[in-house]
């Protein structure tokens, strides 16, 4: 896979125009952001919707296209139906990443929910799931001691070079 487009954002598109950005974009897959809430992904007749799922990785599958990752800030009921999902899909394994995956119950749930499925289940080391605000503010801590500052009117963009 070379690049993945997120659906983080893109709230108001519809999935035929999200497929459509992504092979404009000349991406090799979608990342798709809060799937279990989204009814675009699993309203009735949506790509994820629980008897479309391996239609629609057939579909993508053809335009040269896959879901190489479900994102979401999951409490483990939205986890056991990400898990279904990827299973749906064809994926053999589960990441959990984030701030989220230094919650100890939900990596107990998560190791329960992906055994009982047969899925491999992956963590980063906890000291790698720091939360996006700390890890900011480090890089900002840094950028200030080399006397990287600006005025107060800068506007943020996400792929800013550092």
């Amino acid at each position: 896979m070379k690049l993945s487009f997120s659906t983080r954002g893109w709230a108001d598109q519809s999935w035929d125009e999200l497929v459509s950005t992504a092979l404009e974009m000349d991406f090799s897959g979608i990342e798709i952001h809060n799937p279990i809430i989204n009814a675009v992904f699993t309203g009735k007749g949506g790509p994820l919707e629980r008897y479309n799922t391996q239609a629609t990785a057939r579909a993508l599958r053809d335009k040269g296209l896959c879901i190489p990752a479900l994102d979401s800030s999951v409490d483990i009921s939205a986890g056991k139906e990400q898990i279904q999902a990827a299973k749906d899909l064809g994926h053999t394994k589960v990441v959990v990443a984030g701030g989220v995956a230094a919650n100890s119950r939900i990596r107990r749930d998560f190791e329960a929910a992906c055994a009982k499925e047969g899925l491999a289940l992956y963590f980063p080391p906890l000291k790698l799931c720091g939360d996006n605000g700390a890890m900011i503010g480090a890089q900002g801590y840094y950028e200030f001691l080399a006397g990287n500052t600006t005025t107060m009117d800068l506007n943020a963009y996400a792929n800013m070079t550092i």
